[in-house]
């Protein structure tokens, strides 16, 4: 991919948001698959909240409103951390958008 695909609609980042390098040949094609849902199928410490904060980023970047994302979990714990990865991931665009 070129770091055109990766620039927001009316604007550029710097530096891309979604780092190739911290993913994976198949969190990758998460990340960027087309419209529509996705199904991520993966054991404990593989890297699906990575791939799902990565996700969210790219969908930002490609013009969908972050108040328009829904991330879910099943812990407070979990949550906590999403969002947490998600702020340092967005510069807090995400985080802005939830404590509206």
């Amino acid at each position: 991919m070129q770091q055109a695909d990766f620039l927001p609609p009316g604007g550029q980042h710097a530096t891309p948001i979604i780092a190739h390098a911290a993913l994976n040949p198949g969190q990758h094609a998460a990340v960027t698959h087309g419209e529509g849902p996705i199904l991520v199928i993966a054991g404990a410490g593989s890297g699906k909240t990575r791939t799902l904060v990565h996700r969210m980023a790219y969908l930002i970047e490609q013009g969908v409103e972050p108040e328009s994302i829904l991330l879910l979990t099943f812990t407070r714990r979990a949550a906590q951390e999403m969002l947490h990865r998600a702020g340092e991931l967005t510069a807090g665009e995400l985080i802005a958008a939830v404590n509206e």
